[in-house]
């Protein structure tokens, strides 16, 4: 193929002219320069002018060089640089201190309890060693997405808990222990309600970390144990046992609150005591404001180990009060509605009295919770109670939580 004597002066590229060239001379031997590969099969995306570049070189030919010189291309390239200048401006300018935002409401918040909380390095922090026996960085690809998170070790024979939406969707996952070593990772199964997952390493004799004996309490200071930042966030805790609702209408139950802030790697974090023991684990709740949830870590090894040995966690209707059976008679009397709970969208007040669920006679606490297994979340029912000395009759769509 031969060009033409006045096509440098045209306004197209010569890329396709060069590349057509070995297949008119027939020679289908020459290297073929598609994108390359990374180590975990992940095209690596060129520039068009380098793949022209590497395409030119495989056939011998010129690097390829836009000839365009018309006027129309001059007046681009001088709005695109007006453009630049303009981001250039505009992200030099002090914008939204969101961040600042954030730290401002926490301050607020920590005075309230009477608590100062920084975030200090883990070689500083007390108690907290600078590496976390059972405390595991973690690296996944695919389904389009890179990402990267903790876990912690919860059981012997490689078990590592983390979040579900860490791991969700990969096709590769990579353990980083504290010593350095590398395991390649699967996955044992999860949990959308808790968002907690489950995986398996080869390593049997690493140590699982180190679990705190007793509950955490209201106004203890932890650490959130980052493995990226290398630091631990530090907070007293706002409050334990919390039912939080999130966007998808789940409610999570046996919540620890914080106010530290985090980073998008900090996921499946420990959070720990100042004897460097985990109380609970960084699970994301989607919710507006600055609080922090993580999950109790008892809850996470029970959950976890309904996982490991099932496949998943059981599920079950829920309707969000906390009661006890009356000294005398039947029933169950409420000490406590959670906020957003089921029961509270229906109306029900402490000290009633629920009598009947679905027409079911619930005598005792346990009674009540046998019944909800019985039923189906989801579904709207009655309830009947007693309130006043009167008989009341509610209906209440029944939530769902994990059996934990």
């Amino acid at each position: 193929m031969h060009l033409p004597a006045d096509y440098a002066s045209g306004s197209e590229s010569i890329l396709i002219v060069v590349a057509m060239e070995g297949f008119e001379n027939g020679d289908d031997s020459r290297p073929d320069p598609s994108p390359e590969v990374d180590a975990f099969g992940e095209p690596v995306w060129r520039h068009p002018s380098e793949i022209g570049a590497m395409m030119a070189a495989a056939h011998g030919g010129p690097v390829p060089v836009s000839r365009n010189r018309h006027p129309v291309g001059v007046i681009s390239l001088g709005v695109s640089l007006a453009l630049f200048a303009v981001i250039i401006i505009s992200l030099s300018s002090p914008g939204p201190a969101s961040e600042t935002l954030v730290r401002a409401q926490q301050a607020q918040t920590r005075s309230n309890i009477g608590f100062t909380a920084t975030t200090v390095p883990t070689s500083s922090a007390p108690g907290v060693p600078t590496f976390y026996d059972g405390v595991m960085r973690i690296e996944r690809w695919g389904g389009g997405k890179k990402a990267q998170g903790n876990g912690v070790m919860v059981f012997e024979d490689g078990y590592i808990a983390t979040s579900r939406e860490l791991i969700a969707g990969a096709t590769q996952i990579v353990v980083t222990a504290p010593d350095g070593t590398q395991y390649d990772a699967e996955i044992v199964g999860a949990d959308f309600i808790l968002n907690i997952g489950v995986l398996k390493i080869n390593a049997p004799e690493m140590p699982v970390a180190p679990i705190a004996d007793s509950e955490p309490n209201r106004g203890e200071l932890v650490h959130i144990a980052d493995t990226w930042s290398r630091q631990a966030a530090g907070s007293p805790i706002l409050d334990t046992d919390k039912v939080v609702a999130d966007t998808n209408g789940f409610h999570r139950q046996e919540l620890v609150e914080f106010d530290a802030v985090v980073g998008e790697q900090s996921a499946g974090a420990p959070i720990m005591d100042d004897d460097g023991d985990v109380v609970a684990m960084l699970l994301p709740v989607q919710q507006s404001g600055p609080h922090r949830y993580g999950l109790d870590i008892s809850a996470v090894r029970l959950a976890s180990h309904q996982i490991i040995e099932s496949g998943f966690v059981k599920h079950v209707a829920w309707i969000g009060i906390k009661g006890e059976s009356p000294i005398r008679g039947k029933g169950v009397r409420v000490d406590e509605v959670v906020e957003g709970s089921p029961a509270d969208a229906a109306g029900i007040q402490v000290d009633d009295v629920i009598i009947t669920v679905a027409r079911y006679n619930v005598s005792s606490m346990d009674d009540l919770l046998d019944t909800l297994d019985n039923l189906a979340s989801r579904q709207t029912t009655q309830i009947t109670l007693m309130r006043d000395d009167e008989t009341v009759e509610v209906d209440i769509t029944l939530g769902i939580r994990a059996q934990i």
